[in-house]
């Protein structure tokens, strides 16, 4: 790879080194606990590993698409049924994102950008520690970022649609939202100059070779249950976010209409059934669910800290707010003050770009608003925006540039529109904050299945505490004032003890 400046390759390599120190670390020594969609995961995978069908409980199932799982095969079969040779496959393909995303921020802006935006990154905390969390998060992200690089080539080659039709049917069988994704890319090279026949001749061979890659998941599903489907969640998850008591984040209630019926494919299609009821029926609370949803979608990563900072007491807390609460400030705006800076940087660079630089930010905004969308007809959470958000490290690689380099470009329209952004995103989190204080000043309050202000969206009775860093904040710090020394030894060897324990069943760790 060529440089344009001598120093670049220097400067790339270090930020892969710190980057991958980072990462190893957290491999080493954060093992959140287990549950929710984890728990199915770690399932399918055993039962692919040991040869066994694609079924959960004794059942067929089609909820959890079979990429993720097939990954946990892949490893169970290799090294035992050890979680940490997954985290360090998560890991690297993390790393290999950090790589990426160096090589679209030159594609699309500058070498500088590129750097920048790695940089970002490698040490982006939300980025760091979610390697260690058995979901799909890490891996998409991968081959997100892959497939973006791939369509933004300026060369019509049969061969890159191909291989970003491959890439977007690998995507598509480990988060099936990714599926409409090229519909946003056509966008873009419309208004880039491709000629229709061009891009329908380039959007025609992706789709075909992705469909190649899909159709065993397709042929399966009808096989098993006479119907071809990617997923049976899609009904599930549209109306959790489309009804009467809907937060905008996940929340499913005791009393929801679809446990009235039993099988996936009845409860999908209740859920579709009831979300459009609802939405003809209610289009004002329908309308305001939306901005919830697009709140939620921007909103502190409380699932992330609910994870570092798991008690068994947590089961029997009164309702979200006051569990949120418990989560110490310092740790709230080490996670979520990077996204903040980034996101704001990002509309910064948006709203006050050069002219010639039109072209790069379309690639950054085609695939964020159509991510939004997706969710805004779902539900959103701080969680499901996690493939998208090096894409606003990027953008927010390229604000800093031109912030630095005085080349931004200001008009009062400008300059309205920034603000405009920036205090609805400040007023968001503000108004977060505000509701969970509220509530967590509420006695006895009960959890309704809301979103952060009274939310049901995780069963905290199926927890299993696997390990939690740091064990307790208070002992780590009196170890760094007292004796540095023996911090080291203490990390040293929890280190070796992961390292013995590599080739322990899951259920051991």
């Amino acid at each position: 790879m060529k440089f344009d400046r001598p120093r670049s390759g220097i400067l790339l390599l270090s930020i892969l080194a710190a980057g991958l120190i980072a990462r190893i670390a957290t491999v080493a020594l954060f093992h959140p606990p287990i549950f929710g969609d984890d728990l199915d995961y770690i399932a399918l995978g055993k039962s692919l590993a040991h040869g066994g069908a694609y079924e959960l409980e004794g059942h067929p199932t089609a909820y959890r698409p079979p990429g993720y799982p097939l990954l946990l095969a892949f490893s169970f079969r290799l090294f035992g049924e050890s979680l940490v040779p997954v985290r360090a496959a998560q890991a690297a393909a993390d790393l290999l994102s950090c790589f990426l995303v160096f090589v679209l921020g030159r594609k699309l802006f500058s070498e500088r950008v590129g750097l920048i935006g790695a940089g970002i990154f490698a040490l982006f905390p939300i980025q760091i520690l979610y390697v260690s969390i058995i979901m799909t998060e890490t891996v998409f992200t991968t081959l997100l970022l892959l497939y973006l690089l791939i369509c933004a080539g300026e060369t019509d080659s049969w061969k890159r649609s191909i291989a970003a039709g491959i890439v977007l049917g690998a995507g598509t069988l480990v988060r099936p939202t990714i599926l409409l994704l090229p519909a946003a890319v056509f966008a873009v090279r419309w208004m880039s100059g491709w000629t229709p026949a061009k891009n329908l001749k380039a959007l025609g061979l992706t789709a075909g070779a992705a469909l190649l890659i899909i159709s065993p998941w397709l042929i399966r599903n009808f096989t098993e249950f006479g119907r071809i489907t990617l997923t049976t969640n899609s009904g599930v998850n549209f109306w959790i976010g489309t009804h009467s008591g809907a937060s905008g984040s996940y929340s499913f209630p005791e009393n929801s209409p679809l446990l009235a019926v039993k099988g996936e494919f009845a409860q999908s299609d209740m859920g579709i059934r009831l979300g459009f009821e609802f939405i003809r029926e209610h289009p004002l609370e329908y309308g305001m669910l939306l901005v919830k949803k697009w709140a939620h979608f921007f909103s502190v990563d409380y699932w992330l800290l609910l994870s570092m900072h798991f008690q068994p007491d947590f089961r029997s807390v009164p309702n979200a707010g006051t569990l949120f609460s418990r989560f110490p400030l310092a740790d709230l705006l080490a996670i979520h003050a990077p996204f903040a800076a980034v996101l704001l940087l990002a509309t910064f660079g948006l709203c006050f770009r050069a002219g010639d630089k039109a072209k790069g930010l379309l690639y950054l905004v085609a695939p964020c608003a159509y991510w939004l969308l997706v969710h805004l007809a779902f539900f959103g959470s701080a969680r499901y925006r996690f493939p998208v958000v090096p894409l606003f490290m990027i953008g927010g690689a390229y604000g800093a540039d031109i912030l630095l380099r005085k080349t931004y470009i200001r008009t009062r329209l400008r300059d309205a529109v920034f603000c405009f952004f920036a205090l609805l995103f400040v007023a968001g989190w503000t108004a977060e904050r505000v509701i969970i204080r509220r509530q967590a000043g509420t006695p006895g309050a009960q959890t309704r299945g809301e979103g952060p202000e009274n939310r049901k969206d995780v069963p905290l009775t199926t927890f299993r505490a696997e390990g939690a860093f740091p064990e307790s904040r208070s002992a780590v710090l009196q170890l760094v004032r007292d004796n540095p020394l023996d911090l080291l030894k203490h990390h040293a060897a929890r280190i070796h003890e992961r390292i013995h324990l590599i080739r322990l069943p899951a259920d051991e760790l």
